[in-house]
């Protein structure tokens, strides 16, 4: 899913089975709640596929995000990335 802000894409997220795998906003559409718009897009899909929770992997930036939107810690962990260790959290979230 993408949004556009300004005629221009500025924000996209996706919903691979149960999984949250990107939730992107452009620095220059930042804290206008495109992000939240399209989670809660995401989850009103997940709820019509009949899902009963949703996963995702965190980065550190996205964490307090997914946190605010009622996500919880599942675990650490770190993945490899080009040599680069980047550290991540596990979360997931319930839906009733």
């Amino acid at each position: 899913m993408v949004a556009e802000w300004d005629g221009r894409p500025a924000a996209f997220a996706q919903l691979v089975e149960r999984r949250v795998t990107f939730v992107y906003v452009h620095p220059d559409a930042a804290r206008l709640g495109i992000a939240t718009l399209l989670y809660h897009h995401l989850e009103d899909e997940a709820r019509i596929q009949g899902l009963d929770e949703l996963v995702t992997e965190a980065s550190l930036v996205a964490r307090d995000f997914f946190a605010f939107l009622g996500f919880e810690v599942d675990g650490e962990e770190s993945v490899q990335r080009q040599g680069i260790s980047l550290p991540r959290t596990r979360m997931r979230k319930r839906l009733a």
